[in-house]
């Protein structure tokens, strides 16, 4: 039986720690691949965050963003934070 790392990563219940993280820090969080695909859903966007992903402009915004910052995270070996394209913090790790 093959699975892929999104399979592998809900088999691994990361959605449900996902969601408890947020309960706890009331942060939004969003899973995704190295290329910005997400895997999870995103939990607890921002109504803001939501009205600029309710577009497709916004999408690829933001979708961009993040693979910028998962790749100055990946290239330093650390968690990076940056801003997105609205002024926004922004996580990679």
């Amino acid at each position: 039986m093959h699975l892929d790392h999104k399979e592998l990563l809900e088999e691994a219940g990361l959605r449900q720690i996902q969601e408890r993280i947020t309960t706890v820090t009331g942060l939004a969080i969003l899973v995704t691949d190295p290329d910005g695909n997400a895997i999870t859903r995103v939990s607890n966007l921002c109504p803001f965050c939501a009205m600029i992903n309710n577009t497709d402009p916004g999408q690829a915004r933001c979708k961009a963003s993040r693979v910028e910052a998962a790749k100055a995270a990946a290239k330093s070996g650390h968690p990076k934070t940056r801003r997105c394209s609205r002024s926004l913090l922004k996580s990679g790790s």
